[in-house]
């Protein structure tokens, strides 16, 4: 009778404790150990049936392994990056506040390929690259964009859209290491721009045909839209010099204006090679759109008002005023890029 209300009074107590044993297991396993499994075994798998059809280009992760500072030995193959942070090669707004960014850091991918990528014409591409960087590939150096420096007065950022051939010899692992500098930053994020890279693998001979074909067509359709909103600018602006009591002209002068520095200032952006240069013209797109859009209301209500209703000078007030801090105060302003 003893033993056995021993028993009873025992196994539920036994059970109920090895319950909470095997729950607490599994929330360390969880939580530690498999996160840390995870990061250990990262390494990109590439092969050519995972090439997208339409572009013909792999997509690499853009979350590498990182570490604030600069030392060459960090691109070497065998190096142990285990305790390396792990962030994206963006540096958006979103992550640069939670990386130790000093203007200058490395950045590690591991990668294996199969045997149908071996010795084949591949490409590195460049989807983003806001700064300056040297690319290695096993400890080599292979491409250089710009002038890396931990020193700003000798740093030299550069923008590159161009394929750059790769050829991997073997299916073994291999490791891309980026030194990256970029030392304006916070400039980009002001304007909630990313201050990285992307780097994605592709096709070479494809890349190389079609890269010239996009940028060439680009050009070609917005100068055509540039030219088309001059000349409607231009009519209308000699309108109004001989007709000055048609001030319709001169608003729709001014709207097809502003369109037209809109839509130069594009095509300078996307094709200067310098990454500050191509955010200086992204500030006068902005300033550029907001007053196209002040001078079509206006010319909208010339059309239909005889006396300019009071609600316009409000607009105009508010779209002077973000024209200003556009350019002078871009990180109070961040609700103007979403609009």
């Amino acid at each position: 009778m003893i033993l056995g209300t021993g028993i009873a009074h025992t196994t539920p107590h036994s059970s109920t404790f090895s319950t909470h044993q095997y729950i607490g297991l599994f929330v360390v396993f969880v939580t530690y150990i498999v996160p840390h499994f995870a990061i250990a075994q990262q390494t990109e798998f590439l092969q050519k049936s995972n090439f997208s059809p339409t572009d013909h280009t792999l997509y690499l992760t853009d979350t590498w392994k990182f570490q604030a500072g600069d030392d060459f030995s960090w691109a070497q193959k065998d190096l142990a990056d285990s305790s390396w942070q792990q962030v994206s090669t963006y540096l958006g707004p979103s992550e640069l506040p939670f990386v130790n960014w000093e203007g200058i850091g490395w950045f590690r991918l591991q990668f294996k390929i199969d045997s149908s990528l071996v010795n084949y014409p591949l490409a590195l591409l460049i989807e983003q690259h806001n700064g300056a960087s040297e690319i290695y590939l096993d400890g080599s150096l292979i491409f250089q964009l710009g002038e890396v420096s931990s020193i700003k007065e000798y740093y030299l950022p550069y923008r590159d859209n161009r394929p750059h051939p790769i050829i991997i010899s073997d299916t073994t692992t291999h490791v891309l290491a980026v030194r990256f500098a970029n030392h304006d930053a916070d400039i980009y994020t002001d304007y909630g721009l990313s201050a990285g890279f992307r780097f994605l693998i592709g096709d070479m001979d494809n890349h190389i045909i079609s890269t010239l074909d996009h940028d060439i067509s680009e050009l070609r359709k917005k100068m055509f839209y540039a030219g088309l909103l001059l000349a409607f600018t231009l009519i209308h602006a000699l309108l109004f010099v001989f007709y000055p009591t048609e001030k319709k002209n001169l608003y729709f002068a001014l709207f097809t204006g502003f369109l037209t520095l809109l839509t130069l200032s594009i095509i300078e952006s996307d094709f200067t090679i310098s990454p500050l240069s191509s955010l200086n013209f992204h500030r006068v797109s902005l300033i550029a759109w907001v007053l196209s859009v002040v001078y079509a209301l206006r010319f909208s209500y010339s059309l239909f008002y005889q006396k300019v209703p009071v609600i316009f000078w409000g607009f105009l007030v508010v779209g002077f005023a973000l024209a200003i801090g556009t350019r002078f105060m871009t990180n109070n302003l961040r609700l103007l890029r979403e609009v």
